[in-house]
């Protein structure tokens, strides 16, 4: 493979490091909003928006994942 088609390692960081950011954002209104479904407050729109969520954070977390598995050498060198 040449050079120039080898992924940039600080783009990918950068890129995981904003998408762990909008996971954790993602995970605080989830949490929310799990919160207003199980006191008794569930409607349509709350449910709609929760799945909504999930669907985004599990979409979130598999990119994440894969970062990290291209990341992983570098990541842990001393």
């Amino acid at each position: 493979m040449a050079a120039a088609e080898l992924p940039d390692l600080d783009e990918l960081l950068g890129e995981l490091v904003r998408l762990e950011r909008q996971e954790a954002e993602l995970s605080d209104l989830r949490r929310r909003l799990h919160q207003r479904i199980d006191l008794g407050f569930p409607n349509e729109v709350t449910v709609r928006r929760e799945r909504q969520v999930s669907d985004e954070r599990l979409a979130l977390h598999r990119r994440i994942d894969f970062l990290r598995a291209q990341l992983g050498p570098v990541r842990h060198r001393p």
